[in-house]
């Protein structure tokens, strides 16, 4: 059986969510989008499964709190 995987396409695909820091590191982007409605430059918070920036996330929490209410 053969597999002909794209390298190039796979790469790009997995570069999308994530910010170069150079010498091969990378940082998650943060997923929300600004008031503008442009994507965030945000780094993503530094916790196991984060997908937006701090502020973007007390936002969120402010949200879910104000409509518990």
């Amino acid at each position: 059986m053969e597999f002909g995987i794209d390298f190039e396409e796979a790469s790009k695909c997995w570069r999308e969510n994530k910010k170069t820091k150079g010498n091969g590191m990378f940082t998650y982007k943060c997923c929300s989008l600004t008031k503008e409605g442009t994507p965030c430059k945000r780094e993503a918070m530094k916790i196991v499964g984060a997908t937006t920036c701090k502020m973007h996330a007390s936002k969120q929490n402010k949200k879910g709190f104000m409509n518990s209410l």
